[in-house]
């Protein structure tokens, strides 16, 4: 029996009291981490006003008006606000500018006083009469996801009816959702330095060219909530790879970051990526685990290599047909399950909660898919060239449907482009006088697939081709129009802070243990997820700021990167130093 020595006792003893402060020191040093991260992301933020900005557009106006109709007039017909009160807040907002005068609208968006003067102005009209939408007392959200619309209820609730309330609920949402990962996962270093990564990324977007005063002038609002779905998403990404059992405390913590992702997801049905990504590797998981478990094939004959192959993968074909059930049950853990139920339940609240208008071709309870879909390949020249040109102060795609409704004789066109041209039955008389939109998607989606049946091959290209370069492009441009390189310094930085972090709390009998995943699956996974992330901007079109999660998630890689790559290339050397000492330690004098 092999005694150990002196020396390796004592290192062993000095070893054991650290590694129970390990399972303390850890979350601790996480949590400290996390609150000056968003601590100081914050600051930054309220420093450049970004706590009292909104995107220039009447869709935020309406999801504050239909939720102060609820709470201040107790409307409650199901997202569905008093005309009056949108009215207010334009009048304040807006101003004599109307939406005419841009440079006005972003100073009035970005002006404090004036913002909350029209939340307030509007939260005391006194009692007001519900009307009906036949006279115009009544609005809905058109054609804008409903989500929105909670979440500024939220920010009210817990912050008071005032502006800033939007940005203090971002961070609020965040901040719980990485208390709740710390929790679940305060052993895990990978995971720890994961969650630090993408914290850090939104302090990073500070300083690129990811914010428009326009459309993206901070955090919160309709086209940056879906950030909110990053940190759930690891989660459930760590449950499904990790193979947590469903104990009490890992339930709530999922059920939790569930209840924030799908609140992400309703206010930007863009962030429906971060579903995708987790089926897609619960389907991966579950294709590896099962061919795991079949019989390894046969070693081929020399010079039956080919056929030997394709028989090798028929036979294992066969077999899943076969097993499939198996399969399936192999693909639904718990975490897949949950947020199964998670978006039923979300489907059974949308259609119980809203009211009746949306079920009619007037307006639509989220954002129109294929209108998106045809407005981001135009340029494509796959439609028909009548409605190609002329589309300046339109609606966007509104050639292209004039032109299919009268190619299949609903409503007629003469092709001029003529925006007071009658429309008889296109335009809805509830919303004052916006197009039909539900209608209209679906319309914009026969016609896609029409021009699928009539131009493939240019579809295909469109696709493959033409359309890359474009998202590429657009990414970069977040990076290399951002006004100085202090983003490339703060990556750095980041990437150094990981390092430091998993050399300094490492426990090597973690990874024998299987608690923690390999720093270069970690990598791996990130960069899965920036592809899945930039799909919704491939189908429909690509613009800086539809990029945001593509962004973070680019910096939380780089990041990722240069932390745990060198931390990587730290363990490969002391493993070849520790196999050069055994050898020389071998080799007889």
């Amino acid at each position: 029996m092999d005694i150990p020595s002196a020396s390796e006792t004592q290192v062993s003893t000095q070893m054991l009291p650290w590694r129970p402060r390990r399972a303390i020191v850890r979350p601790i040093v996480a949590l400290v981490l996390a609150a000056l991260i968003i601590g100081l992301t914050m600051t930054e933020a309220m420093r450049r006003g970004l706590d009292h900005a909104v995107a220039v557009s009447s869709s935020e106006e309406t999801a504050i008006a239909i939720a102060l109709s609820d709470m201040v007039y107790h409307l409650h017909l199901g997202y569905v606000g008093l005309a009056s009160v949108l009215n207010t807040i334009q009048q304040h907002w807006n101003g004599s500018a109307g939406w005419t005068d841009v440079s006005v609208l972003v100073q009035n968006f970005h002006n404090e006083q004036i913002l909350n003067d029209g939340i307030r102005a509007a939260a005391s009209l006194g009692p007001q009469k519900p009307g009906y939408f036949a006279d115009g007392s009544l609005i809905t959200t058109i054609y804008d996801d409903m989500g929105e619309v909670d979440f500024v209820k939220l920010s009210f609730a817990i912050f008071g009816m005032r502006i800033q309330s939007l940005f203090f609920t971002f961070f609020l949402l965040l901040a719980i959702s990485a208390v709740t990962f710390i929790l679940a996962f305060r052993n895990n270093l990978t995971a720890l330095a994961l969650l630090l990564c993408t914290l850090f990324a939104l302090y990073v977007e500070l300083f690129l060219a990811a914010f428009d005063p326009v459309a993206v002038p901070s955090f919160f609002g309709m086209r940056h909530g879906s950030a909110l779905a990053l940190v759930p998403m690891w989660h459930f990404m760590l449950l499904l790879i990790l193979r947590r059992r469903p104990s009490p405390g890992v339930v709530v913590g999922a059920v939790i970051q569930l209840s924030i992702l799908i609140l992400a997801w309703r206010i930007r049905g863009a962030a429906g990526w971060t579903f995708i990504f987790l089926f897609a590797l619960a389907f991966g998981l579950a294709t590896v685990e099962w061919w795991r478990t079949q019989q390894k094939p046969t070693e081929p004959r020399r010079g039956a290599g080919r056929r030997q192959l394709w028989m090798t993968t028929f036979g294992a074909m066969g077999t899943w047909t076969r097993d499939w059930p198996r399969f399936l049950q192999t693909g639904l853990k718990w975490p897949v399950v949950l947020l199964l139920v998670g978006m039923l339940a979300n489907g059974i609240y949308n259609q119980q909660s809203r009211h009746f208008i949306y079920s009619t071709d007037d307006v639509l309870p989220r954002h129109g898919l294929w209108w998106s879909v045809v407005r981001g390949h135009y340029a494509g020249g796959i439609y028909n060239e009548r409605a190609t040109h002329k589309e300046e102060g339109t609606p966007e795609g509104w050639w292209y449907l004039r032109d299919y409704l009268d190619r299949i004789h609903l409503i007629p066109w003469t092709g001029a482009y003529t925006m007071s041209e009658p429309v008889p039955g296109l335009t809805s008389p509830w919303t004052g006088g916006n197009v039909k939109y539900r209608m209209g998607d679906e319309a914009f989606e026969h016609i896609f697939f029409e021009a699928i049946r009539l131009h493939p091959l240019r579809v295909l290209s469109v696709f493959l081709h033409d359309k890359p370069p474009y998202i590429i492009r657009y990414l970069s441009q977040g990076f290399t129009n951002a006004k100085s390189d202090a983003w490339m310094w703060l990556i750095l930085a980041a990437g150094i802070g990981v390092f430091g972090f998993l050399l300094l709390l490492e426990d090597k009998g973690e990874e024998e243990k299987g608690e923690s995943i390999a720093p270069g699956k970690a990598i791996l996974l990130v960069a899965a997820a920036v592809v899945v992330a930039t799909l919704p901007t491939f189908l429909a079109y690509p613009l800086p700021w539809l990029l945001t999660d593509s962004m973070l998630l680019l910096v939380t890689l780089a990041s990722l990167t240069i932390g745990m790559g060198s931390y990587a290339a730290l363990g490969y050397a002391r493993q070849k130093r520790q196999e050069t000492s055994r050898t020389c330690k071998s080799v007889p004098l």
